[in-house]
């Protein structure tokens, strides 16, 4: 009995953990308490955006699809012969970019320099123009979008080889894109929740001096 009470007065319990970082206490620097949790709230959700707004958003990455595929058509034409390397290169506009690196890559197969540079010359106007055309087009409107992305679709379908296997992976492509990924997203919402706590980051109020 005694010998306990010898040690409790060598070893005292510590004190309560506090939430301060300028005070030395006798915790590890990643210490958790028990009672982290309690402070455990759910804040208000956002609110849902609509399906039609999800929809509109996804458009811009069926146009990057849309100008990816008729790269790779022209590609294709080019290296089976079904294209002449002279006008490809000629309807395409300048523009600077420096992310030519994929089509470099892919030039090298080709036949012969002209058909290098036209492939190369195609890929600086896609990838370097596009972005520029199509932000320019999205701020005019949601319907100069839409037309936007149906023409790049129809464009890159009608370069595809004849056979139906390149024109059904395409289009499966931009359904999963731009139908099935924001209705997920649309549909999962609804279980979208928000918590805080008092491990929050701190906000700063600045208070105004009156004059």
């Amino acid at each position: 009995m005694g010998s306990s009470q010898t040690q409790t007065q060598n070893h005292p319990d510590p004190a309560p953990w506090e939430k301060l970082l300028w005070r030395r206490q006798a915790y590890p620097d990643n210490h958790i308490p028990d009672t982290f949790l309690d402070e455990l709230r759910q804040l208000r959700p956002r609110p849902r955006p609509s399906l039609t707004s999800l929809l509109f958003t996804a458009l811009l990455v069926t146009q990057h699809l849309g100008v990816i595929a008729i790269f790779l058509a022209v590609f294709y034409s080019l290296l089976v012969g079904e294209a002449d390397a002279a006008v490809v290169g000629l309807t395409s506009s300048l523009s600077l970019t420096s992310a030519l690196s994929a089509s470099v890559v892919l030039a090298s197969r080709l036949p012969s320099t002209t058909h290098v540079f036209s492939l190369v010359l195609l890929a600086v106007g896609l990838f370097g123009g596009w972005p520029t055309l199509a932000k320019n087009v999205r701020e005019s409107g949601k319907s100069f979008s839409l037309g936007l992305t149906l023409s790049t679709l129809v464009l890159a379908i009608s370069l595809f080889p004849p056979e139906p296997a390149p024109s059904l992976i395409f289009l499966s492509l931009v359904a999963v894109t731009n139908l099935l990924g924001p209705l997920m997203l649309w549909y999962g919402w609804r279980w979208k929740t928000k918590r805080g706590g008092g491990w929050d980051v701190a906000r700063v109020k600045i208070r105004q001096r009156h004059r």
